[in-house]
């Protein structure tokens, strides 16, 4: 069984360069990752049109390369963990995780006993389709345990609030973040909380106009504010 490439990088002392799939799906696709120097590859399945058999088709072509491939999801596909590794997927990561709670509930479905409770499927892609019997507990199990990288994406503020209790988590091994959803959802947050800081506006009270009063002071000039629904206000 081949060594996840991540962890192969971090042995060696160097950053994992990947790229990521979403359109495509053909044989010659891992081979191209491959010859441009990348060490893995997520296939999207949150916002790609990836079902398991394209994955698990994609999983056997990307075994005759270096290149490892990981699987995208969002969180409330956790239970379709164990099938997607089962093809030889060799890493999940799951978006829009929140807390320390829901990244056990993806360990707990990633990774065998006693870390997890993944079910055991005998043969298949995921063990180069040799037949472990007996061993499996003792030499497949703890092999793919190490080996399987499991990574939650932070997307929201909780997410951001909760990163390190997450990556206390036994079985969590890195921890990305959705750029995209991370910043959406930090503008809204920062936006609506600074509309509810905000005083009310008092310039309906205030005339649009005004001029100097005091007896013998200089003359100012007319100074005429910005109208916001004709009330003379500014906000």
């Amino acid at each position: 069984m081949k060594e996840n490439s991540i962890r192969r990088a971090v042995r060696e002392g160097r950053a994992a360069l990947g790229t990521g799939l979403k359109e495509f799906a053909s044989r010659g696709i891992p081979w191209i990752i491959e010859a441009s120097g990348f060490d893995y590859c997520t296939i999207d399945h949150e916002h790609g049109a990836f079902d398991l058999e394209t994955i698990a088709d994609l999983a056997g072509w990307f075994q005759a390369t270096s290149v490892s491939p990981i699987v995208r999801i969002h969180k409330s596909f956790v239970h379709l963990i164990p099938g997607i590794l089962d093809q030889g997927i060799m890493g999940i990561q799951v978006s829009e995780v929140e807390n320390a709670e829901e990244a056990r509930a993806i360990v707990r479905e990633a990774k065998y006993p006693p870390i997890g409770k993944r079910g055991i499927s005998g043969q298949g892609m995921h063990t180069g389709y040799k037949s472990y019997g007996a061993r499996h507990a003792s030499e497949y199990a703890p092999w793919a345990n190490a080996n399987i990288i499991i990574c939650p994406s932070i997307e929201s503020l909780e997410g951001l609030e909760n990163v390190e209790a997450m990556a206390a988590v036994d079985g969590i091994d890195m921890i990305a973040y959705g750029h995209s959803d991370l910043s959406a959802r930090l503008v809204s947050t920062l936006t609506s909380s600074t509309r509810a800081s905000r005083p009310p506006c008092a310039g309906s009270q205030r005339p649009a106009t005004s001029t100097a009063s005091s007896p013998g002071a200089p003359r100012r000039r007319k100074h005429r504010s910005r109208s916001t629904g004709g009330s003379g206000a500014r906000c």
